[in-house]
């Protein structure tokens, strides 16, 4: 792999080796990070930006006889009731912090499709800001996460009210209720 071949490099050739601001110094001021060390509020990374996430797509690479991603979701599609198994396939939602990794969406994408084959059809999504709901706090937009997302949703008793599965409802239709109300 190139990118370990570059990250071995001891010199200005290493372009790899990245300064990372920990989450709770991303506000912070040049004024307030100059009073204190370096190393408190940042992390240098090398070789782990690329091994680390390869861990989510190839656990065999330290040891851990599992699957990987792509594996864990082929097995849920596989163990999913056969009318949605092309749909979910089509609509893979990409969701959290591990999901920012560079070039994870293409990564994922390729490993998924090695497995299936070129016959099917598979479409990843990334969870991004555009789908957030107008009233959310536009300054919240930046550091906005999947549980917070969720909070949003839930306190808005018309979304909880719109997607609700009624006993009656779901005696009546039986699992035929999911299409009616959520999909």
């Amino acid at each position: 792999m190139i990118d370990m071949k570059i990250s071995a490099l001891k010199n200005e050739n290493n372009i790899n080796k990245k300064t990372f601001l920990l989450p709770e110094y991303r506000n912070k001021t040049e004024e307030f990070l100059s009073k204190i060390p370096k190393e408190k509020y940042s992390i240098n990374l090398n070789s782990l930006r690329f091994i680390v996430p390869e861990l989510i797509v190839n656990p065999n690479i330290c040891g851990i006889d599992e699957g990987g991603l792509a594996q864990g979701i082929l097995e849920s599609v596989k163990n999913s009731h056969p009318d949605f198994k092309d749909l979910l396939l089509e609509n893979i939602i990409l969701s959290g912090g591990n999901t920012k990794f560079e070039n994870f969406k293409e990564r994922l994408y390729s490993e998924i499709a090695l497995l299936l084959g070129i016959d099917n059809r598979i479409n990843l999504y990334e969870f991004t800001n555009h789908y957030l709901d107008s009233n959310v706090k536009k300054d919240h937009l930046n550091d906005f996460n999947v549980l917070e997302g969720m909070k949003e949703f839930c306190q808005n008793f018309e979304n909880l009210k719109d997607l609700a599965i009624y006993k009656k409802d779901y005696e009546e239709l039986g699992f035929n209720v999911v299409w009616k109300n959520c999909l």
